[in-house]
């Protein structure tokens, strides 16, 4: 079973339309697929059985920085 870990920043466009889409092609297309956890600055409301992981984004100018701590709290 392979897990699947997902970080989000506080900031989408287009209303967290790229994690639907990702989501969806994860249910289409993943075999032996484990849980997917959600590591995001803020909720999301559209979400049911996944794993969601509340987590600031420290540096507001260093998306990076923010991506890798949530990989890291991911490991």
């Amino acid at each position: 079973m392979t897990d699947i870990i997902i970080p989000l920043s506080k900031e989408s466009p287009d209303n967290n339309l790229e994690l639907r889409v990702a989501l969806r092609s994860i249910e289409r297309y993943a075999k032996n697929l484990g849980q997917i956890h959600i590591y995001s600055a803020l909720p999301v409301p559209f979400l049911e059985d996944v794993d969601v992981v509340i987590m600031g984004d420290p540096c507001p100018n260093c998306k990076d920085v923010n991506l890798i701590n949530k990989v890291k709290a991911a490991a």
